[in-house]
């Protein structure tokens, strides 16, 4: 339930704005969302400095269709799956627009079941050779109610204002149980335990915009206002049990977990013709996010009495402020050839404070992120771009988070409060053949990037999961996007890439660096059939590659998926299935100075998906105004991770 563009993170956002929701809530929106309800999908590796200089790998914009006239429409959607578990999903939009108003709202609802595992085996070789093997598996519920609601008022033909509001509530039980052995370096058992984590979560968010935008006159002076209050709420309560072979006093642990996050922002944008061949952007943004995390951790003793011996118990307080201005320039040389050229400054200023240990840790600094793009257009056949920037990608707030979270008596997850910005220095050069035909390469640098790592123990044979900053990464990608209509019924979409990726760090007093070259091809197979139906067979293939201190092992997967259109093309049936060889997951390893661990993770990415969406009413009304708001750095680093 992570996104990423080429080994980093990236900014989702529909329709302009930005989806402030944790992976995990964003992944069951986007199950959610009918492909009958998408124009296009926008890759945008290195965003203009109108948008706010996070997100080292750039943005994900999804449009979604749009129509003319007034009048009211809708969709409704069924939907249901089955892996190993059930789940189902359903939602309905409705849109109504007068010549004054427009009215729009949303429901999604539903629940996501699955399960997961997690085989590991990790060896002490530079101590006494012992090992310890762990089998991992559990169960996962998560109940989800998505609502949004907005209204915009025309106030004149070139005036609009606008509210707003998008509410997500969800619950997320999880039971795992696991099995650990211990042996020694002739292979015999020294201790076995089992253990069992049975924990409740819930989230509660809430997202208000409000919009103001003037389109001047007719030649395209444009101001736009924004004003934004997002609240995020969470709780986490869970019970661990651990029995051991020998027998000793078992460890019972409760841990009580709550979080709040408010944010909060205000920006303008302005857009100043010069000519007829150039336009001037600028704009400015505040922004402020309050972060309040308070974990108990309380242990039983023998005699059934509760305490914190280990002192586990944390609790972390973190503001940010963010100031930020822009200024670019946009010139049409002619017919052929055009240039943008950008340059955002942003100061920063953070606070993050652990009440329990008294460790603070202040950052105030400023930095300026250029960024340019140059297109030419040879003929009607051959084209050629150009783009470069420079970004920022501030950790997600729950990685600067101290707090340490218990997996088993010997496995720890454990956040990292000193945390740095990485900084992201990102070029691309690509041909254009037919307006269709895609060839590129890029070059990205990464300085300081933040990576997981992993620490180990040899005497208490622990191991921790935590993050730091790796000094240098570097990533090269040759590319190709290849169209092929094969017949009037039958065509294709292949992406293929060849990237170089190398990590170089000083780390845990020894020198990471790790390089690959790795092959990736994602291709679909698309069957326009009679009657209304239609098959798409798809398929996606990545070699062995580098990911911090890991080796990843390849992994691919086939999926399929039929659809029927109804009742004069007002409603569709899909019945779909993913991953039909079971051949998803995640096995890696590495070998770094004390560490040597193999593992392999699997979930139920094999499942079967039959879905209804029927559309209702006028299908060429103008949906609700595209727009962006003011959190979508602040809310995007808000998720939940682990």
């Amino acid at each position: 339930d992570n996104i990423t563009l080429k080994n980093k993170s990236v900014k989702v956002m529909i329709d302009g704005r930005q989806t402030y929701m944790s992976g995990e809530q964003l992944a069951a929106m986007l199950r959610s969302m009918q492909a009958s309800a998408i124009d296009r999908i926008e890759i945008i590796e290195n965003p203009s400095a109108r948008y706010d200089a996070e997100g080292d790998g750039g943005i994900i914009n999804i449009r979604t269709k749009r129509g003319l006239a007034r009048g009211y429409n809708g969709s409704l959607t069924l939907g249901a799956a089955m892996g190993r578990k059930f789940s189902d999903n359903y939602g309905i939009d409705l849109n109504y627009r007068t010549e004054k108003w427009n009215i729009y709202g949303n429901y999604y609802g539903g629940q996501r079941r699955g399960w997961s595992d997690i085989d590991l085996e990790r060896y002490f070789m530079q101590s006494d050779g012992s090992s310890f093997k762990q089998y991992t598996e559990g169960g996962w519920n998560s109940y989800y109610n998505n609502v949004k609601l907005g209204v915009d008022y025309y106030i004149t033909p070139k005036q609009v204002v606008g509210v707003m509001a998008r509410g997500y509530i969800g619950v997320n039980p999880n039971d795992n149980a696991g099995d650990a052995r211990i042996a020694d370096a002739e292979g015999n058992e020294l201790q076995r335990l089992h253990t069992e984590n049975v924990s409740d979560g819930d989230y509660r968010n809430l997202l208000v915009n409000l919009n103001y935008k003037w389109t001047i006159d007719d030649r395209g002076r444009e101001l736009t206002l924004d004003a934004d209050m997002a609240s995020y709420r969470s709780g986490n309560v869970s019970d661990m049990n651990t029995s051991y072979i020998p027998p000793e006093t078992p460890l019972i642990l409760h841990k009580d977990q709550s979080g709040t996050s408010d944010f909060y922002s205000a920006k303008a944008d302005y857009v100043q013709p010069l000519t007829d061949n150039a336009k001037m952007e600028t704009g400015f943004k505040v922004s402020r996010a309050e972060i309040d995390s308070d974990l108990d951790y309380m242990q039983q003793d023998e005699n059934g009495n509760w305490s914190d011996p280990n002192h586990m118990s944390n609790r972390f307080v973190y503001a940010e402020n963010i100031y930020a201005a822009y200024v670019s320039g946009h010139y049409k040389f002619n017919d052929k050839t055009n240039m943008q050229l950008g340059l955002r400054g942003e100061q920063t200023v953070s606070d993050g404070n652990n009440l329990t240990t008294e460790e603070k840790n202040k950052r105030d600094y400023f930095n300026l992120f250029p960024s340019l793009f140059a297109q030419h257009k040879f003929n009607d056949k051959h084209g050629l771009n150009f783009s470069y920037s420079y970004r920022i990608g501030r950790p997600p707030y729950w990685m600067l988070n101290p707090f340490i979270w218990m997996i088993d008596p010997y496995t720890y997850n454990k956040g990292n409060p000193f945390l740095d910005p990485q900084f992201s220095h990102s070029t691309k050069l690509s041909y254009v053949f037919k307006n269709k035909y895609i060839f590129y390469i890029d070059y990205g640098y990464t300085k300081d990037a933040w990576m997981q790592v992993i620490e180990q123990d040899d005497a208490t044979r622990t191991t921790i999961i935590t993050r730091e900053n790796l000094n240098d990464y570097h990533d090269v990608t040759l590319s190709a996007v290849v169209p092929v209509k094969i017949t009037e019924w039958w065509t294709t979409n292949t992406n293929m890439a060849c990237f170089y990726s190398q990590y170089k760090s000083p780390l845990q007093g020894g020198i990471i660096d790790k390089s690959r070259v790795t092959f990736r091809a994602n291709t679909t197979f698309t069957f326009t059939l009679p009657k209304n139906f239609a098959l798409e067979l798809s398929g996606r293939y990545m070699g062995k590659t580098v990911y911090g201190m890991l080796d990843m092992n390849p992994n691919g997967s086939v999926d399929i998926g039929v659809q029927k259109r109804l009742f004069n093309n007002k409603a569709t049936l899909k019945l779909s299935a993913s991953d039909i060889f079971n051949t998803s997951g995640a096995s890696y390893s590495t070998q770094y100075e004390n560490i040597n661990l193999r593992g392999k993770e699997r979930w139920d990415s094999r499942r079967v998906s039959l879905t209804f969406n029927w559309r209702f009413g006028r299908s060429d009304i103008k949906a609700a105004r595209q727009r962006s708001t003011g959190l979508e750095e602040e809310t995007g680093r808000a998720g939940s991770g682990g």
